[in-house]
């Protein structure tokens, strides 16, 4: 009886000591110091265009370069090409069910959803008010921010699959009938055309009065963005499936057999070219720091903006169809393999990864203290540094 009763004590004694580390718990397991605060050009930081728009240099304020959790993920359609773009606390994303998404950046809950009968492979543009995108059925929709209702639409005579970038009041992108439009932001009003040899495919960037882009027909043209005449082109003897970056007097592209050429703004002189076996490159590069970085179907490449030397390369298990992104030293591109991948853009060496599981072909946007992609699930995600 006395041995019973010993038990008894020794379990009760037990759970009053379990119970009171469970109380203790959060105050032991709390970091000793809070996370540092992001700087607030960095928190107010947009992403309105593919590739940030204008230049298309893909590059933004400094991330801190550590793992960053996952803030929210929110399942729209079945996701594709079209990549997020990010303004005044919303994102908008297109995707391959005829769905232009509008989601809120606090919370992940969509604000409004524009629905059309075609797939949306570009990426949208945010200018003021509207959103701009166009469609695989080759129409261009303006949407209002506030609810997603159609403002004005212009038809072309084939897919786009172009996104649009932004020229004063003007927005410029590409169709495959072969021509490169210039559209009154306003009212849909076409200002002018220019009619390329082939179809074009990525969006144009806007630098120094030009739009620099490029298509099937092997050409780099630098088009007068006011007037809509070309100024000079340059043969590359390849497909260019990829749209421009454009830096300190340069415009850099690659190409579909693996070119990476770079090319003065003044004139169209070449000032480098680096030629990389068995690749080939479908995403657009990305300029910061002295370097330009591209993805290509098996690697990413990090060369010297002023030669083209390589500085190094990282491999993945699938390769790559998007666009890198650079904050600060961090480097990121999204893989066929279903992660987002953070590089050190000096080393190439891997930092951290986020495994979204399914494969994604989308570009990731960096704003507001926050990472965004899309896969081909249609899931869209979050990753938020900034502890909200």
């Amino acid at each position: 009886m006395r041995k019973s009763i010993l038990t008894v004590l020794i379990l009760i004694a037990c759970a009053a000591i379990g119970f009171w580390l469970f109380l203790d718990r959060p105050a032991r397991e709390a970091p000793s110091a809070a996370e540092p605060q992001l700087p607030a050009d960095v928190l107010a930081a947009q992403w309105p265009a593919f590739k940030n728009g204008g230049p298309l240099r893909s590059a933004t304020g400094p991330l801190p370069l550590r793992k960053i959790p996952l803030r929210w993920e929110c399942k729209l359609g079945k996701g594709g090409e079209s990549s997020p773009v990010v303004s005044k606390g919303v994102v908008y994303v297109g995707d391959m069910t005829g769905s232009v998404h509008a989601v809120a950046m606090d919370s992940g809950e969509v604000k409004w959803r524009f629905r059309t009968e075609s797939a949306f492979s570009a990426s949208p543009l945010v200018l003021g008010d509207r959103v701009f995108i166009g469609d695989e059925d080759g129409i261009v929709h303006a949407l209002s921010c506030d609810d997603g209702k159609p403002l004005w639409r212009f038809e072309v005579e084939d897919e786009i699959h172009s996104s649009a970038n932004v020229c004063g009041k003007h927005i410029i992108l590409g169709a495959y009938d072969s021509h490169v439009y210039c559209l009154r932001a306003a009212d849909g009003v076409k200002v002018w055309a220019f009619r390329a040899e082939a179809q074009i495919h990525a969006a144009l960037a806007v630098s120094d009065g030009l739009a620099f882009g490029g298509g099937c027909d092997h050409l780099l043209r630098a088009i007068d963005a006011q007037a809509g005449k070309e100024t000079w082109s340059v043969n590359v003897d390849d497909v260019i499936p990829t749209a421009p970056v454009c830096f300190d007097g340069r415009v850099v592209i690659g190409t579909m057999g693996g070119r990476l050429a770079c090319f003065a703004v003044a004139g169209g002189r070449e000032e480098w070219s680096r030629e990389f076996e068995e690749e080939s490159f479908y995403g657009s590069p990305a300029y910061a720091g002295g370097v330009v970085v591209i993805a290509g179907k098996e690697q990413v490449h990090c060369v010297s903006a002023d030669t083209g030397e390589v500085k190094w390369t990282f491999a993945a298990r699938a390769g790559f169809d998007s666009s890198p992104a650079i904050s600060g030293d961090g480097v990121y591109v999204t893989g066929k393999d279903g992660r987002l991948h953070v590089l050190h853009i000096e080393t190439g060496k891997e930092v951290w990864s986020f495994d979204a599981g399914a494969r994604i072909r989308s570009s990731p946007a960096i704003a507001e203290g926050a990472v965004l992609f899309i896969d081909t699930s249609g899931t869209l995600y979050c990753l938020s540094a900034s502890g909200k």
